[in-house]
């Protein structure tokens, strides 16, 4: 028997002892069913936070998502402007160069 067996059994031994079985029959059968209600609740708890912590997760996680398209589409539009201004520049010299021929 493990440590905890052996005084789980010498506390009910002490408790029979000193309340007597009847008593004590009693006290298990009320203090139950208010274990099952507590446990319970307990379990419900636990359920709730692990649904919320999923839930800002997944808010967290689509919010990185949004971030990173928004970074890649300020990037597109960088080098798209750098792209027009360089064909700008480009077709400026052409004129310039068409000139003065």
């Amino acid at each position: 028997m493990s440590d905890r067996s052996i005084v789980a059994l010498r506390v009910v031994k002490e408790a029979i002892c000193i309340f007597g079985a009847k008593e004590l029959l009693q006290a298990m059968k009320w203090a139950h069913p208010k274990y099952a209600v507590s446990l319970e609740k307990e379990c419900k708890q636990a359920l709730l936070e692990e649904e919320e912590r999923k839930k800002s997760e997944q808010a967290k996680e689509a919010q990185r998502a949004a971030e990173k398209a928004k970074n890649f589409l300020n990037e597109q539009l960088k080098e798209r402007e750098v792209r027009r201004k360089s064909l700008a520049g480009a077709r400026c010299r052409q004129r310039i160069n068409f000139r003065s021929f």
